[in-house]
């Protein structure tokens, strides 16, 4: 293949790896109802973090929350579009290329900001934190298919 044509493969596909692991974040945090008061302790619990620090991560996931929401809601509205694009019989690909284009660059947005959040919960979480954080992330993540193997949520020693 041209090396053009792999190189915009590759970014690409970087760029919808970016794009999922930000929606998984999105809806693991954003929702009103995460983490439960009772869910919040026992996932803080299972990370073995102490209060201040849990306190510094939830607020940090909030303040996620808080940076993505308008992101969230043109995702939704242009996801909305793409479906209406396709069920009218009159589907043009041109007006379909542009609207994913749109879709992706806002998830990759999303994506960025998640890992900025990511990057500045290092600062304080240690090591043996940060890891068990990020397997616990992704443990409770929506399976993608059956063929998918689940990570262990603690490697057993």
């Amino acid at each position: 293949m041209k090396p053009k044509l792999l190189s915009g493969i590759l970014i690409f596909s970087l760029a919808l790896n970016l794009a999922v692991i930000g929606t998984f974040l999105y809806h693991r945090f954003n929702r009103p109802d995460f983490p439960p008061s009772f869910g919040r302790e026992r996932f803080f619990q299972k990370l073995d973090i102490p209060r201040p620090k849990r306190d510094k991560l939830f607020s940090l996931m909030e303040s996620f929350r808080d940076e993505t929401r308008s992101l969230q809601q043109q995702i939704f509205e242009n996801e909305k579009l793409l479906i209406e694009n396709v069920e009218n019989g009159k589907s043009d690909s041109t007006k379909i290329n542009a609207i994913l284009d749109t879709l992706a660059s806002l998830r990759l947005k999303q994506s960025k900001k998640a890992m900025d959040h990511f990057l500045k919960s290092r600062s304080f979480l240690t090591p043996n934190q940060q890891k068990r954080l990020f397997e616990m992330i992704l443990r409770l993540r929506p399976p993608r298919g059956r063929w998918m193997h689940r990570p262990p949520m603690f490697h057993r020693r």
